[in-house]
């Protein structure tokens, strides 16, 4: 496919802090990539320069091939959906949608066709003559993204923009916005530091932290082969980290030791390792058996979710946290002695990283 939006060794700098770090990135032509990070990763800085709110201090930004830096934000042909709602309070939705071909001296009934396209694809036509403060949060949202969509832009920029909207309707409204935008067949770039939002969302997705580009890849790729402990902490639901030293390498196989387990074979994702080698194992919450193993705990905290139980099972110093059928809690009680064992097919195997553990997965 296409690369529609390149981001070459960029870099921005605000005073002494490094808001970006030499950031390399691709989004194909039709694609929907989520910047996914904790807050003040720079995420929202680097869309800000894709955009042309701001400069990079060095490094390329290009659209279609051609390098934009020096290219106005107006003349970009990108639209720009915010965190915070921005709506013109004395226009009504019809007209505030109307805004943008207003402004761009679109013929009459070209601008009208156009807005009428618009609201009946995101189902608006009811409220077109309502004012923002008559609606509701969702609503409104909605009718930003419309504002954006009038403008018809090729490329589309979302930061953060379910993020002030209570969560039943940031669930129902992330499905239509992956919907809207890949019936348009648009470009765009998502952020967001919501792991639910960003794997519903997303084609690909990008890893940001302090500055820099983790990894990318697809939702499944990065919930089920993460590179970086940072990244199955931050979408491994709840993921439970072990230390452990290689002690046998056998074909794609590792015997790992790593406490409270003797030992655990599990599969090498292609680690360049060697006996004595560090490693991280990283076990999803769905990827512990309860009731069989060699290994014995205590269930320390038992939560119903609904769909399913959550159970904290305290090991020798170590915290386990399982996921799994909701027949459990009510099967176990906290002090209830059960026995643990892992998926080991499914044990995520990762590089120690060289700032330790408790550093990497941090997300301060």
């Amino acid at each position: 496919m296409t690369v529609k939006i390149q981001i070459v060794d960029v870099s921005k700098r605000f005073g002494p802090i490094v808001a970006v770090n030499r950031v390399s990135l691709e989004v194909l032509e039709g694609e929907i990539l989520t910047i996914i990070g904790p807050s003040g990763c720079g995420k929202s800085t680097l869309l800000k320069m894709i955009a042309g709110v701001l400069r990079p201090d060095s490094g390329d930004i290009r659209i279609d091939g051609r390098s934009v830096v020096d290219v106005p934000m107006e003349q970009r042909r990108i639209a720009f959906v915010f965190q915070n709602i921005l709506l013109f309070p004395h226009m009504t939705v019809g007209e505030n949608v109307r805004y943008s071909p207003v402004v761009r001296g679109v013929e009459k009934s070209r601008a009208e066709q156009l807005v009428a396209t618009i609201r009946d694809f995101l189902r608006l036509r009811v409220r077109e003559y309502a004012y923002p403060r008559e609606l509701s949060m969702g609503m409104q949202q909605k009718v930003a993204l419309a504002r954006a969509l009038a403008a018809e832009c090729p490329i589309m920029l979302l930061d953060e923009p379910l993020s002030a909207l209570d969560a039943i309707v940031r669930a129902r409204l992330r499905y239509e916005l992956r919907r809207i935008i890949k019936d348009l067949q648009l470009t765009a770039i998502y952020v967001t530091h919501d792991q639910a939002e960003a794997m519903t969302v997303a084609d690909r997705i990008a890893v940001m932290r302090k500055g820099q580009i983790i990894q990318v890849g697809t939702p499944e790729e990065l919930y089920n082969r993460p590179m970086h402990p940072f990244v199955a902490r931050f979408l491994g639901g709840e993921a439970n980290f072990i230390e452990g030293v290689v002690r046998e390498v056998v074909e794609d196989r590792l015997l790992v030791e790593a406490p409270p387990f003797s030992e655990l074979q599990v599969v090498n994702p292609g680690l360049e390792v060697k006996p004595g080698s560090k490693v991280i194992l990283a076990i999803k919450p769905e990827d512990l058996i309860l009731g069989r193993g060699v290994v014995e705990g205590e269930v320390s905290l038992t939560s119903y979710l609904g769909d399913s139980a959550r159970i904290e099972i305290e090991v020798n110093g170590f915290r386990f946290v399982y996921r799994g059928p909701t027949e459990m809690y009510t099967q176990l009680s906290e002090g209830d002695k059960i026995r643990i064992d892992v998926v080991r097919e499914r044990v995520m195997v990762m590089k120690y990283p060289e700032e330790g553990l408790l550093e990497a997965i941090s997300i301060e």
